[in-house]
């Protein structure tokens, strides 16, 4: 028996030990862990990580068209029955009828190998400097990615810490209607309360219960659309470190009433702009057609011929060539020349594009200033309302509790106090997402 302790405590041992040794996952976040999180592990970027590697591995197949090109062949022929060639009369000497004659060997083999490589293609370095200008244009994707994904996070975070802000209210509530709805209960039974008294309270009590009922689930849905934007698994536990006090304290910067913006750092402005910078290599690529083109080229064989197969025996003889192949372009039915054009307008189109988004983006600037100045300003009315509501039902159970009030004047200040709330955090909302609009806007995420 001891032997069998003595073994279970060792294979416990190492059991904790292996235990304290596989790493643990996170699940507790703070609103700039969340982000950084997401930016790492969100399905959306993940997929952008892919197109990058995929426009890099394009810049690479591009590439080797301007290396050396090796190719390895070889043949193999058997004639069953050997051409025959009928020489004319005459051709070999005079007054020589017409006469059959078959040429070659039963059995043919050859090998060898061929090799090129590009002397001067304009094209193909232009399109070296495209494929490498796609690459970047790619990644400017994968940085307007990780913003939308910062933003969806950001709000998702919002929504999960108002919701559970709003559940602490309602239990607080909850408690103070329960401990006035039992002293209501002894004064019923002591005669001193009407039994509608009982029920008004008991009435509130249930709603309030409603209300946390759904609060809860209002609680795990938006956790799960949070853990969904972060790209984490929706069966995973998750917890918020921030609280409502530090992310509205952000939402208080100075800086955010008088927010300035250049329009070269925003992320679809940068992203035009690339856009553009392709149009124009792709205009130059196809005029650098216009260039003679010149590839080295080189061949090296041996062959064998045959009446009898005894390969690879035998003599063999080999044959070796080098030239060099130009190409000049005479006449194409003006192919290029409308090529290039319609490549030129495609820039002038990005370039309308991209001066109505400069446009657009100093008239969303000035919206977004003007809906966070409003909401910051609504948000302080409804604290002031809150304050008031809550004054009012406080009022009301201590008028109640002097004999001096009813509960129905407890009821309406209850609800007037939960709707009051609801409006509290529908303005603190609009706060912090009208600050979050700003944050993308500028591209600080």
């Amino acid at each position: 028996m001891k032997k069998h302790l003595t073994l279970l405590m060792l294979f416990l041992g190492f059991s904790g030990a292996f235990a304290q040794d596989k790493p643990i996952a996170k699940s507790a976040f703070s609103l700039k862990e969340a982000q950084a999180f997401a930016a790492e592990n969100a399905y959306s970027v993940k997929e952008v990580k892919y197109n990058i590697s995929q426009a890099e591995q394009q810049v690479r197949e591009y590439t080797s068209i301007g290396l050396p090109q090796v190719n390895l062949q070889g043949t193999f022929n058997q004639f069953v029955v050997i051409p025959t060639t009928v020489i004319p009369a005459g051709s070999l000497f005079p007054g020589s009828p017409p006469t059959e004659a078959k040429f070659g060997t039963r059995y043919n083999t050859q090998v060898g190998a061929s090799g090129s490589q590009m002397l001067f293609d304009g094209s193909f370095f232009v399109g070296i400097q495209a494929a490498k200008a796609l690459v970047e244009l790619t990644k400017e994707g994968q940085r307007k990615s990780e913003i939308d994904v910062k933003d969806n996070v950001t709000q998702a975070y919002f929504t999960v810490l108002i919701v559970q802000e709003t559940k602490k209210l309602l239990e607080q509530s909850l408690v103070n209607l329960q401990k006035t709805q039992t002293e209501t209960q002894a004064f019923y039974k002591s005669g001193f309360a009407e039994e509608n008294d009982v029920d008004q309270f008991d009435i509130l009590v249930g709603n309030l219960n409603n209300q946390l009922s759904k609060i809860n689930a209002n609680i795990e849905n938006a956790k799960g659309l949070l853990k969904f934007q972060m790209g984490m698994s929706v069966k995973d536990p998750i917890e918020l470190t921030d609280n409502l006090e530090v992310v509205g304290e952000l939402a208080n910067n100075p800086a955010l009433l008088n927010p300035t913006l250049d329009p070269t750092t925003n992320i679809d402005h940068r992203l035009l702009t690339q856009s553009m910078n392709l149009q124009n290599l792709n205009a130059k690529r196809i005029k650098m057609g216009y260039l003679p083109n010149a590839r080295l080229v080189g061949n090296i064989s041996t062959s064998a011929m045959r009446n009898e197969f005894d390969m690879p025996g035998g003599r063999w003889f080999p044959t070796i060539l080098w030239g060099v192949n130009i190409g000049v372009p005479v006449f194409d039915g003006f192919m290029k020349d409308a090529g290039i054009k319609k490549a030129k307008l495609d820039g002038v189109k990005t370039r309308n594009t991209l001066d109505q988004l400069e446009q657009g983006l100093a008239l969303q600037l000035e919206t977004a200033k003007t809906d966070f100045i409003s909401a910051s300003n609504q948000l302080k009315n409804e604290e002031r309302s809150l304050a008031l509501a809550k004054k009012v039902r406080d009022k009301a159970l201590i008028k109640y509790k002097e004999g001096v009030g009813s509960s129905m004047e407890i009821t309406q200040a209850e609800n007037q106090l939960v709707a009051t709330q609801g409006n509290y955090f529908q303005a603190l909302m609009s706060k912090l997402t009208a600050k979050a609009k700003l944050d993308k806007l500028m591209g600080t995420y």
